[in-house]
């Protein structure tokens, strides 16, 4: 039971190691996460939620996606474009897709 065990935690480590690299080449742009890969208008969104994989990570225990220096980025892109540039920064949150 336990070598099963061993074998499914290696497993799923690489496994996430592989995601998270390929994760960050594909949607780090260096300040922030792109909403995705493709080609469209908005792949470059701003999504204020980005960095909810990140706090999942650390509600979890889990080694965090991003580097503390690359989540620092994304959340000041956030203050800046979906909450300081929403509303005059009047409003209470942050909008959700800014581009």
């Amino acid at each position: 039971m336990i070598q099963n065990d061993l074998y499914h935690a290696r497993y799923y480590l690489e496994l996430s190691q592989r995601a998270k690299k390929i994760f960050i080449d594909k949607l780090w742009n260096g300040r922030y996460l792109h909403y995705d890969s493709s080609t469209s208008a908005h792949h470059n969104s701003i999504m204020a939620d980005m960095m909810a994989g990140q706090w999942y990570c650390h509600i979890c225990q889990l080694p965090p996606i991003l580097t503390p220096k690359m989540a620092m980025s994304c959340f000041e892109v956030i203050y800046k474009y979906n909450v300081c540039e929403f509303g005059d920064g009047k409003f209470i949150g942050a909008v959700n897709g800014k581009t």
